[in-house]
């Protein structure tokens, strides 16, 4: 990458000559810059060195350059001189730089063999996304966040922007052969018609009269707000009758088959009470499958108390039924997944 001459505003100034505007400006031009030379000229390293990261420049003057900038935001580095030129190595992790240049999460991967690179992603807070196959290899996919991040949640209605990834979140369900629940009729929809004919049918739903049939319903995505990812469903029944109190419930959801076992469902469940509440919902049903351990755990963990245990014929599984008091719980439960939420 050649850089004859980078335009940006003076970094020396006083503090009577420039306003705080002007300064956060010019840092966050800076920073802009530097994301732009990284993907222009930066590579990953050697993770068992203590470097990670380096940005190769073909002239001295460049780099020089390149160095001015990176003191004024604090980033620490050393020079390397190389027969084909030189290179700016990041010291602390190449985390350090790219949480520098406003990046809060970054995926990493490697082959599931790769004993070594496993080890220094894990140390480095590494958290396993995925498994996904690479050239008749399995390949193991992190995610990485800067600097004491969490992964933030929130719920979404559906629109247009969620369309690949609706269709995406159906077929890894197929994929993995898992039951499809909380989708409000979506996996039906993208089989025998389209996206945006179930975006309709939703917003049907919420206006829906309660019969024996039908009582009104909402569903919602749960977005992974740091990668914008779904990561999963739920539909909420904002009435019951009679067939509902018997079995179902209120609350139908799940998490797409790769992103299970992380704790995700709790969060879902929990902003689906934080929205019951919002319709004036005062005691929401819930059932589940009683050898399903990980579906009563959340359900209790959120104040569920179990009522009753019934054989549903059609399945011949035991069903456990619980009620979650939902303005006592989306108070007291608050503080267990405050972290985790959208401010």
């Amino acid at each position: 990458i050649e850089c004859k001459k980078i335009d940006l505003p003076e970094i020396e100034y006083e503090e009577d000559s420039i306003s705080y505007q002007q300064k956060d400006l010019a840092e966050n031009l800076i920073k802009a810059f530097l994301r732009g030379i990284f993907l222009g000229s930066g590579s990953m390293n050697n993770p068992e060195k203590k470097y990670h990261l380096e940005l190769l420049f073909s002239k001295e003057e460049t780099a020089k350059q390149i160095q001015q900038l990176m003191q004024s935001v604090s980033i620490s580095f050393k020079w390397l001189e190389r027969k084909k030129g030189y290179a700016t190595k990041i010291l602390n992790m190449a985390k350090d730089y790219l949480y520098t240049l406003g990046i809060t999460c970054v995926m990493v991967s490697c082959y599931s063999d790769n004993i070594a690179s496993e080890k220094v992603i894990l140390k480095n807070g590494g958290v396993l996304d995925r498994k996904v196959k690479f050239n008749n290899k399995i390949v193991h996919v992190y995610y990485i966040l800067m600097s004491g991040e969490k992964f933030k949640f929130k719920l979404v209605y559906p629109n247009l922007e969620y369309k690949k990834q609706a269709e995406e979140y159906i077929e890894e369900f197929l994929e993995y052969n898992s039951n499809i629940n909380g989708v409000g009729g979506l996996d039906r929809f993208l089989k025998n018609s389209t996206y945006e004919e179930w975006l309709v049918k939703i917003d049907n739903d919420l206006n829906r009269k309660v019969t024996e049939q039908k009582v009104p319903t909402k569903t919602m995505f749960l977005i992974r707000e740091n990668d914008n990812m779904l990561v999963g469903t739920i539909n909420i029944r904002l009435a019951l009758n009679e067939k509902l109190r018997k079995r179902n419930g209120n609350i139908g959801y799940s998490i797409r088959p790769t992103q299970r076992g992380k704790g995700y469902n709790k969060i879902n469940l929990y902003l689906g009470l934080c929205e019951c509440k919002k319709y004036g919902i005062k005691k929401v049903m819930l059932d589940c499958e009683k050898s399903n351990l990980g579906s009563s755990k959340t359900i209790i963990s959120l104040g569920g108390v179990l009522e009753r245990e019934y054989l549903d014929e059609e399945l011949n599984e035991m069903e456990q039924v619980y009620w979650i008091d939902v303005d006592k719980n989306v108070e007291e439960k608050y503080n267990l997944c405050k972290e985790f939420l959208v401010d």
